[in-house]
């Protein structure tokens, strides 16, 4: 999404992410049907993992929730992540960044934002820098209203967002003393849940992987507070878990 990633803040709430590995997972999830077929390579080409050879919990999870708001099939279908993407991904960050503007490009080419700007998918790298200015917050704040505000979902337009917006997270407010909105998507979500299977390889590679071995983080979740448009905000922690 351009505005949040154009835009770096602190989350309001610090947090610990939960956690519970044991030998039984794997029976365990093939009980639930929600293991998937086992490859030697994801859908990107690098070589898998292997605790990327099946989605976490909590990408599943968020499956559901863009499910239920029938992003399946629109919004970009990333693998699970592991170790050994990170380390291909390190060797080609340029290529890595390159790919990733040409998609959020291609996603949102049809946003009033992007055309403001005469920008589309298939504008270079080289094309975006020199058409896009260097951005803060204020430059995306009198879309970000009109999104509070439900224009986009009274009138279809795209406008800021290609994505159905399903929440609105609440930064820290330190900057200036005045909390800001991020745009949360059910496509966001199913991104931003795939550090969890990196951070559950590492732990695996760290501490080993036996059957007593337990976690236990404490999680705050927070209130919501109603928007005009029919929306709500609050933490990240509190929009992610409250969708799980």
């Amino acid at each position: 999404m351009v505005a949040a990633s154009a835009v770096a803040e602190r989350p309001s709430d610090n947090f610990v992410n939960e956690k519970v590995t044991s030998n039984n997972n794997a029976a365990r999830e093939a009980k639930e049907g929600l293991q998937e077929k086992p490859s030697d390579q994801n859908s990107s080409g690098r070589p898998s993992s292997p605790a990327s050879k099946k989605k976490s919990k909590e990408a599943l999870s968020i499956d559901k929730e863009a499910n239920s708001h029938g992003l399946t099939g629109q919004t970009s279908p990333f693998p699970p992540y592991g170790l050994a993407e990170l380390e291909a991904d390190g060797n080609n960050v340029q290529s890595v960044q390159g790919r990733a503007l040409r998609e959020t490009l291609k996603l949102h080419e049809k946003t009033e934002y992007l055309n403001k700007y005469e920008i589309n998918g298939s504008t270079s790298v080289e094309e975006f820098r020199r058409r896009h200015p260097v951005t803060r917050y204020e430059d995306y704040a009198e879309y970000i209203e009109r999104e509070v505000a439900g224009e986009s979902r009274e009138t279809g337009k795209q406008i800021l967002c290609a994505e159905p917006i399903v929440g609105y997270m609440l930064t820290s407010g330190s900057s200036k003393g005045t909390q800001k909105r991020i745009l949360k998507t059910a496509g966001s979500m199913m991104r931003n849940a795939m550090p969890f299977n990196l951070f559950e390889e590492i732990m695996q590679k760290q501490y080993g992987d036996k059957p007593q071995d337990v976690i236990l983080a404490f999680v705050h979740v927070g209130p919501e507070t109603p928007l005009p448009g029919g929306l709500t905000a609050g933490s990240g922690t509190t929009l992610g878990l409250r969708r799980i």
